[in-house]
This record gives structure tokens, sequence and C-alpha cells, in this order.
């Protein structure tokens, strides 16, 4: 029988990754090790970069046109209680 809640074995090829386009701020978590960020799926620009997220981080995704982009990493088990952000 499979399965469904059992954890992921985690190692060094299957590190997740933040993508975001620095032309239109698309975003999104990428688990495949094997993507290769190209352009971006919203507004076909290159301008899509790939930032690591270890294993036991969590991150919240914020913007606002006076600020940007804001992006904060907490250790798992950390999380700010912020209401509507969760990663």
């Amino acid at each position: 029988m499979l399965d469904l809640l059992a954890k992921p074995e985690r190692s060094a090829t299957r590190q997740a990754r933040f993508l975001i386009c620095n032309e239109c701020f698309w975003c999104a978590s990428c688990l495949d090790p094997g993507f290769a960020a190209g352009s971006c799926p919203s507004c076909n620009a290159a301008a899509v970069e790939g930032m690591p997220i270890s294993p036991n981080e969590r991150y919240t995704f914020d913007y606002s046109a006076n600020s940007g982009v804001v992006l904060e990493f907490t250790p798992e088990g950390r999380a700010k209680s912020r209401a509507g952000h969760a990663a």
C-alpha cells in the first residue's frame, strides 16, 4: 500500500528553489532539481532567477508598490504568525 503521508527523502539533489522574474515579479517555488529557469511564463522576459531554499526553511513573500518585493526566511517551526502569509 502506498503511504501518501510518508516524508520524502531529502537529499542534496532535491533542494527547493524560489524563482522570481526581475521584470514582472512572477514567482514560484520549484521542487524539480532538473528544472532550468528560462524565460518567464508570465511576461516571457529572460529575467528569471533562482534562490536555494534550505529543507528546514520557510519563507513568506510580499509585494507592494512602495516596498517592492519582500522575502522573509525563517527556520521551520519558528514561522511568524502573520495573517494571510504562509510558506
